[in-house]
């Protein structure tokens, strides 16, 4: 597998990443963030950050899709790391 740099908009909740969505350019991520944190309580939050990951090809019925994938624990450290 080849690892490739993607953008990925993060939802934390109490610190915890609860789902990673990647993104075409930071442009778009930072859309999607403005437009969540229009509603949103106080233990969530959104982060857009650039990272690594890991390039799996994957044979789908309709031809071959791309599916970008990181480890959730690896993720989450980096959103940790970020808050220091």
């Amino acid at each position: 597998m080849e690892q490739v740099m993607v953008i990925a908009l993060l939802l934390l909740v109490n610190n915890e990443i609860k789902e990673a969505r990647l993104q075409p350019d930071l442009s778009s991520c930072l859309k999607g963030k403005r437009i969540a944190n229009r509603n949103i309580s106080d233990n969530v939050e959104y982060r857009c950050i650039k990272t690594k990951a890991e390039l799996e090809l994957m044979a789908r019925e309709n031809g071959v899709e791309l599916d970008l994938r990181r480890k959730k624990a690896d993720l989450v450290k980096q959103a940790r790391d970020s808050f220091k």
